[in-house]
């Protein structure tokens, strides 16, 4: 069963206003009613605190993102000059392999000079079927040697293996 609270009867004076004790009492219900000033400032101050822990949140992650842009635009620029670099390297070795170079720095290194008398030396006789080398003097056989190291040098400039170019 259900039972409705009484009203209280309030008395009023002369002005029309209700009597001291019942102003008290609807004074101390107001009081229970309001937050406390202490416990106002501390949930404004929460929410300022949060609010700034979030915009300094985002500030640090902006930051970071820049940071992160920046470090990967450097890293392009170094990638485009080691590409540039080798690019040259290759070009370079290219140029060291054309006979034209390989002519110079002949020239130059090791002071070779273009022959004056140019000799054909065949092993073998076709008519006689015998051996020539037990008839060349030494000095053929020099320039056979010689020429036979310049032959297996230009057949070691077409393979290069990493590291084995000197100056």
């Amino acid at each position: 069963m259900i039972l409705a609270k009484n009203k209280p009867q309030y008395k009023y004076d002369s002005k029309g206003f209700r009597s001291k004790q019942e102003n008290r009492l609807k004074i101390k219900k107001d009081k229970k009613r309001q937050i406390p000033f202490v416990l106002k400032a501390v949930g404004i101050g929460c929410i300022i605190f949060l609010f700034g822990l979030i915009v300094i949140l985002y500030i640090h992650q902006y930051v970071q993102i820049s940071r992160t842009n920046y470090q990967i635009e450097t890293l392009k620029r170094e990638l485009a000059q080691l590409k540039a670099e080798n690019e040259k390297i290759r070009l370079e070795i290219a140029q060291n392999k054309s006979l034209k170079k390989i002519e110079e720095k002949a020239r130059e290194r090791f002071g070779m000079v273009d022959p004056e008398n140019v000799y054909y030396i065949t092993l073998k006789s076709e008519t006689t079927g015998e051996s020539r080398s037990s008839q060349l003097d030494s000095k053929e056989k020099d320039v056979i040697l010689f020429v036979q190291g310049v032959a297996d040098w230009f057949k070691n400039l077409t393979s290069v293996e990493a590291g084995t170019l000197d100056d």
